[in-house]
């Protein structure tokens, strides 16, 4: 039986109640239904409801009356803050719906934090260490270590100087991401590669061609240099031509981002380069809005479901299922495209 699958079931039964379309006393979907509508077995449906019962959220009644909506009246146990900046990606309000959505299946409700767009967070951090929040989760803003009564999860975003030991850090494993596009890439027979990098001193993006480079050098391949492309697309031309340049016999370039990639793509088929049959190219991230635009093939960093697990982990802390100290990669997986494909006969030769 599939916890995925499970989550993913009662998560949309949570919307349907959260969003009024399934009111207090309306009845839901059967679980033969639940099962059709997700392609699941029946006992996986059950489960899903069986979960929602048990935290007073529907009601099973007698024959055929069904499972209903109830009247919660023990929700919520209690309040978690999540501390995030809300940018243009979708990622991040993936990362803010898998919180709330196992949050709220867990029996807590959620406030949002946003970083002030002018000043310090240091006064938001004195707010935050003095509220009455259960827990915390800081992910992708700058706030800083900071002391609270309340457990304080971090993912993705480890403060400077940190103490592994005494904070709980959670973190997409960019590195095992990077090395699953240098797999793809040698597996379509790439030797010659290439790899942008959209800044020199993050962390992430670091561990991103870090991961390519260690899995072609574990295969003897020679390891790509990395470009920095900038954030203007005029900057990632002048890269995109300069890669060209330097390495007339690339067939592949992996970049460390989805927005990046299609850039990439753009300005190579403007310059006359077939994608992919000339030269293929990767992103990172899968981000809705882009793939919506071109298949990319990409590494998905599981924003949502990595909100929920770390919603699961600070609830566990705040009600003692966990005692130790949390320090935990979520592997991501690789999401194929249309924008990779074998290399070019003529180029199929050693890169050692």
């Amino acid at each position: 039986m599939s916890a995925g699958q499970t989550d993913k079931i009662a998560s949309w039964l949570i919307d349907q109640i959260t969003t009024g379309a399934f009111g207090v006393g309306r009845k839901i979907p059967s679980e033969y239904e639940l099962a059709t509508r997700f392609s699941v077995n029946k006992t996986t449906a059950n489960k899903a409801v069986a979960t929602l019962v048990a935290k007073g959220i529907l009601r099973r009644g007698r024959g055929a009356a069904g499972t209903v909506v109830a009247t919660r009246s023990t929700f919520p146990k209690g309040t978690l803050g999540i501390y995030m900046a809300i940018l243009g990606a979708s990622y991040f309000p993936l990362i803010l719906q898998g919180f709330q959505q196992k949050a709220f299946l867990r029996g807590y409700a959620v406030q949002l934090y946003c970083p002030p767009q002018t000043g310090e967070a240091s006064g938001l951090s004195a707010i935050l260490a003095a509220s009455l929040l259960q827990g915390l989760l800081v992910t992708h803003a700058t706030l800083g270590q900071f002391s609270a009564d309340y457990p304080v999860v971090y993912l993705n975003d480890i403060p400077n100087g940190y103490e592994k030991d005494k904070l709980h850090i959670m973190q997409t494993d960019n590195a095992e991401g990077g090395r699953l596009i240098a797999e793809h890439l040698m597996q379509l027979g790439h030797t010659h590669i290439v790899c942008t990098r959209q800044s020199e001193f993050s962390p992430s993006l670091v561990e991103r061609t870090r991961g390519v480079n260690q899995r072609l050098a574990k295969a003897g391949l020679t390891q790509p240099p990395v470009y920095i492309t900038g954030p203007k697309r005029q900057e990632t031309k002048r890269i995109v031509t300069q890669i060209l340049s330097e390495n007339p016999d690339v067939t592949a370039i992996a970049t460390d981002g989805d927005n990046v990639a299609l850039t990439v793509i753009d300005i190579l088929r403007e310059m006359g380069k077939r994608v992919p049959q000339e030269i293929s190219v990767t992103g990172f991230s899968n981000l809705e809005e882009v793939q919506r635009t071109l298949p990319i093939t990409t590494v998905d960093d599981r924003a949502q479901e990595a909100g929920m697990l770390a919603a699961d982990r600070l609830i566990d802390l705040i009600e003692g299922h966990h005692r130790e100290m949390i320090n935990e990669k979520i592997p991501p997986y690789l999401q194929l495209g249309t924008t990779t494909c074998p290399a070019p006969k003529t180029k199929r030769r050693s890169g050692k």
